[in-house]
């Protein structure tokens, strides 16, 4: 996966796409947002991501703003 700023500025490539895993926070620095994004499994039946299941809406990514994350590990 990649992430671009609004201007189209590359922030980050290749990042791996893993589920119920927190994605972006070992690129914290590059000035990606400080919330976590995640990968969900919307079946409940994946091992891992396959090539087709994002745009199929197999998996989500869902992007869960810091306040949130603060206040559910509280």
């Amino acid at each position: 996966m990649s992430i671009a700023s609004p201007d189209k500025t590359p922030l980050v490539d290749g990042i791996k796409i893993v589920l119920d895993y927190e994605l972006i926070s070992a690129f914290r620095w590059m000035g990606l947002p400080p919330g976590e994004l995640r990968a969900r499994d919307t079946t409940g039946k994946l091992e891992r991501i396959g090539r087709d299941d994002l745009p199929s809406g197999l998996v989500q990514l869902i992007y869960t703003p810091e306040a949130e994350v603060v206040s559910a590990a509280v």
